[in-house]
């Protein structure tokens, strides 16, 4: 299993908001890809969605941590399980450029 967690803070326009990718296996083989978003501070979001394989999970959260870098979220924490830390390595030096 693996997380990475992202913040947006800016006083100024009142935005105190948090996201959270985790990724965990399911009971029918494939790969869960949670994604929790809200206010810091206060009860999140989330959503589920499975994927058959891991190339398929990389890819959408890929896509989805290019569109929080775009809104100005910053990477401040990364959970990982030792089951497949290449790929969320590759994720992260990808994301630090």
């Amino acid at each position: 299993m693996a997380t990475l967690e992202f913040r947006r803070i800016d006083p100024e326009a009142n935005c105190f908001r948090r996201y959270r990718l985790t990724d965990r296996p399911n009971l029918f083989g494939g790969i869960d890809l949670i994604a929790e978003w809200g206010r810091i501070g206060w009860r999140s979001r989330s959503k589920v969605e499975s994927f058959e394989t891991p190339d398929a999970l990389a890819r959408r959260r890929a896509e989805l941590l290019g569109t929080r870098r775009r809104r100005g979220y910053e990477l401040v924490a990364v959970t990982e399980d030792s089951s497949h830390p290449a790929s969320l390595e590759r994720v992260v030096r990808a994301l630090l450029g």
